[in-house]
């Protein structure tokens, strides 16, 4: 075999065993039972129509990624939601931006993309009222917590 061979062969393998660490999951939250009680929760709040994370906001997800790393925490999940403001399905396709967004962010301060749990809710439900002209900032959030 040529050293060209070995070397793709080996370039492969380590593009294949880094591409878990990347990839997040998407799905629903394992609910926690027992055990210690974990940090959190941890809310990150979002602008009207927007992914885009608020420089006030990073002070959270700092403090929720510390949290993770020094408990060590196998899981962690991104709880997306949008407020009741337009389109149902746009609004369910924010929610998933909202925490992809989120999770970008905490992979970039160290968490492995495979410790995280994209479940997007697409609108949130909460006390506002349907019809409502003005929505709560509170349903324009990611909310982090830990699952395990």
């Amino acid at each position: 075999m040529s050293r060209v061979s070995i070397a793709a062969i080996g370039l492969a393998a380590a593009v294949f065993a880094a591409a878990p660490a990347a990839a997040q999951t998407y799905g629903p939250c394992q609910r926690v039972t027992g055990g210690v009680q974990m940090a959190g929760p941890f809310n990150v709040l979002f602008d009207l129509g927007s992914a885009k994370l608020r420089p006030s906001e990073m002070k959270t997800i700092n403090e929720a990624v510390q949290k993770a790393k020094d408990r060590q925490v196998a899981l962690i999940c991104l709880i997306g939601r949008a407020d009741k403001i337009g389109d149902p399905k746009a609004n369910e396709r924010l929610s998933k931006a909202r925490a992809e967004s989120v999770a970008a962010e905490m992979k970039r301060q160290g968490i492995a993309g495979n410790k995280l749990i994209i479940d997007p809710k697409g609108e949130a439900v909460s006390g506002m009222e349907f019809g409502r002209l003005d929505a709560s900032v509170k349903d324009r959030s990611v909310t982090i917590i830990f699952a395990r």
